[in-house]
């Protein structure tokens, strides 16, 4: 725990329950999904806004749980309100908008709806404070408190990447995801609070659901998202090298 920008956890315990009850609660969202589809036979491709309203209630129960539990497990609240750190703030803002220049380049997109990009709205704002608390603040902080930063943004980012098998299994797309968690964790550990992540990443995942893009997913397309997080990866961390130095 020789990191000093280790976040301000009470103590070894706290890292620990932390940690435990974030994988439980993300495991028992997955459960929760495999259940809608097999047990109420709720397939989301033909009953999609079913299928999420009910998804979302969970990520509503997830949300509440980790922000909860985070002012329980954190001595200050420096980590969880407010931005944070300004300059990486803007440079996520920035990563985010280069999104749908990408995707405009790659795909078409189709009549704008007002209705898709409202229905998505709360869909989106509790996947973004759900998962960041859980991941971000729960078992990235956690793990980091009982290791170091880069153990536990390795370890949280590939179970980020693996915890979308039921979403995606293209090699391709779960490098792309491993790598955008790796984003999320600098970020945090450059100072962006977790309310300043939950703002980016409800804006990604608005961007990408909320808007009708007419999808022909191609190789070149995700060789060029790998890229553009990479690039983020090591502006972020130089970033934050400049500040300590």
């Amino acid at each position: 725990m020789n990191d000093s920008l280790v976040p301000d956890l009470k103590s070894r315990k706290h890292a620990w329950i932390i940690l435990l009850v974030s994988i439980v609660a993300l495991l028992a969202y997955k459960l929760w999904k495999a259940y809608l589809r097999d047990g109420l036979s709720l397939d989301p491709t033909d009953n999609y806004l079913q299928y999420e309203t009910f998804s979302t209630s969970f990520r509503i129960l997830n949300s509440i749980i980790g922000v909860a539990i985070s002012y329980w497990a954190f001595s200050g609240r420096s980590r969880l309100t407010g931005i944070g750190n300004r300059k990486v703030f803007i440079l996520l803002l920035i990563y985010v908008a280069a999104s749908p220049l990408i995707r405009s380049f790659f795909f078409n997109s189709g009549t704008a709806s007002l209705n898709q990009f409202l229905t998505e709205l709360p869909f989106n704002i509790f996947t973004g404070i759900s998962e960041e608390f859980l991941f971000r603040g729960m078992m990235l902080a956690g793990l980091w408190y009982l290791s170091n930063f880069w153990i536990a943004s390795i370890f949280s980012s590939l179970f980020f990447s693996l915890w979308h098998l039921d979403v995606t299994n293209v090699p391709l797309d779960l490098i792309n995801l491993f790598l955008a968690s790796l984003v999320y964790c600098l970020g945090f550990q450059a100072g962006v609070s977790l309310f300043g992540l939950s703002i980016i990443h409800f804006t990604w995942d608005q961007i990408h659901y909320g808007f009708p893009w007419i999808w022909n997913v191609s190789n070149m397309y995700i060789y060029t998202f790998i890229s553009l997080q990479i690039f983020f990866i090591i502006v972020i961390f130089k970033s934050k090298s400049l500040e300590e130095g």
